[in-house]
């Protein structure tokens, strides 16, 4: 109150210029602490990864000990990367001893405990529980940051280990992402294609779908006579799914003629795309035959293909 009295005491002019000097003052203040603060932090961390390059191998194990899940995590991963054997070896039986791969894939996706440190250390670390934790990073109740640092890691490692763990996901779709199964499915390739494929016979017809929807985005990577079959599937959705799947595989092409005498208009249409996209030209005739179909929706995909076939 004293100081307020005094301010007041000034002179306008100086009074104003006495506040704005103390407020400047006082912001500098508050800027040199941060900085200090800022610097005293960056600082521990170079000397603490400087620490870790000092430790002696017989020390690494105490250390390890002592410190934070998210300090050990990263000290192993710089000992990973570098080129100490001796170091590597105490670092990884301390973290399989201690199970603590389980407990980091918990946390994965939250802060700290990014995607990459598990790229990192998955070939050193390999175990059966690992698969099963990752795939419940897909289920729905997990946040977003979760699947996706879930998705990052099979996208990264693609390990046909993984196949059976991300099929499991396939054939719960009502439990998983499948968005993201597939991302990480579609790029194993023939392996992930043969695996999906197989599967179609042993599942229910929602699931089948799922799996067609992927295989559509494997073209010339899965095996055509699985998918070929579902084109007799009593449910329309399917037969017509299929259609899509073998669009681009010519030597499905008389499957795809068969069905364009199908019951079902959405399957003949699909049928007529199909086979005009590939430029299926011994269908051109029947193909134009149906010009007349009852279908609307039949009439204006067979114009299409007759541009594209002529």
């Amino acid at each position: 109150m004293q100081i307020v009295a005094w301010f007041q005491s000034i002179p306008a002019p100086w009074g104003m210029a006495a506040l704005l000097g103390g407020a400047l003052l006082v912001l500098l203040l508050v800027i040199l602490l941060l900085g200090k603060s800022i610097f005293s932090g960056n600082k521990e961390k170079e000397s603490q990864s400087r620490q870790w390059r000092e430790l002696e191998v017989g020390e690494l194990s105490a250390f390890l000990r002592e410190s934070t899940l998210a300090e050990i995590f990263a000290c192993a991963v710089e000992i990973i990367q570098s080129d100490d054997v001796e170091k590597k070896q105490v670092v990884l039986a301390y973290l399989k001893e201690k199970h603590l791969m389980k407990e980091y894939l918990r946390r994965l996706g939250t802060e700290g405990y990014p995607s990459a440190y598990a790229v990192c250390l998955w070939p050193y670390l390999k175990e059966d529980p690992f698969y099963g934790l990752l795939l419940e990073k897909f289920r729905l109740k997990c946040s977003l940051d979760e699947q996706l640092a879930a998705k990052e890691f099979f996208d990264a490692v693609q390990d046909n280990a993984a196949l059976p763990y991300l099929l499991q996901g396939v054939v719960q779709p009502e439990r998983y992402v499948l968005s993201r199964i597939s991302e990480a499915l579609i790029p194993m390739g023939m392996v992930a294609g043969k695996a999906l494929t197989t599967l179609l016979s042993m599942v229910s017809s929602q699931t089948m779908l799922g799996i067609l929807a992927i295989l559509e985005q494997m073209s010339g990577q899965f095996p055509i006579e699985p998918v070929v079959t579902c084109l007799n599937h009593e449910e329309w959705t399917i037969r017509m799914a299929a259609i899509h799947v073998l669009a681009g595989e010519k030597n499905a092409a008389p499957q795809l003629v068969q069905a364009l005498d199908d019951k079902q208009w959405q399957v003949r249409a699909a049928a007529v795309k199909a086979l005009g996209e590939m430029h299926c030209y011994p269908a051109k005739d029947k193909i134009r035959a149906m010009l007349s179909d009852e279908s609307k929706g039949v009439r204006i995909a067979v114009e299409k293909a007759l541009q594209k076939l002529s």
